[in-house]
């Protein structure tokens, strides 16, 4: 309260002088990421609501609500900053399973595709962690194509 400041989403705080600049630099592009659970945007905070619209945060994913996760299960899709997917590599089709939260335009789609062809061609597999296999992948492969 004596420094003035002003909320954020993610539980962040701002400077109100500080909010402009901040906003201009801060806006999304609309391009299409396909990022690991593990990477530093989710690992390093244990926090997906930061990410997520109060809609979306409502979503079950695995009996579970969206906003409540403090570790993600799957792999992020992102566009703009903002948790729009999930998706999981199947090594045995050699492809991506994979669900949005929006319409699945063409961005989206050759995003996956781009990032499925990275993995079947160079990588192989993309695990979450180093006992992350094919096995133990399959029931989160199986729920997102249920979706």
């Amino acid at each position: 309260a004596p420094l003035s400041l002003e909320p954020m989403p993610g539980e962040r705080w701002i400077f109100p002088a500080d909010r402009p600049q901040l906003e201009a630099k801060a806006k999304p592009d609309g391009r299409v990421v396909l990022l690991s659970s593990l990477d530093a945007l989710f690992l390093l905070r244990r926090n997906v609501t930061g990410y997520v619209g109060p809609h979306e945060a409502r979503r079950e994913i695995r009996s579970e609500k969206l906003g409540a996760i403090t570790r993600l299960m799957f792999n992020a899709i992102m566009r703009g900053g903002r948790l729009t997917g999930l998706w999981e590599y199947d090594p045995g089709m050699e492809n991506i399973a994979w669900m949005s939260f929006t319409t699945k335009d063409k961005a989206m789609q050759q995003a996956v595709a781009a990032t499925e062809a990275m993995i079947r061609d160079s990588l192989g597999d993309a695990r979450s962690f180093s006992l992350d296999g094919p096995k133990s992948r399959q029931p989160r492969i199986d729920w997102l194509r249920a979706q």
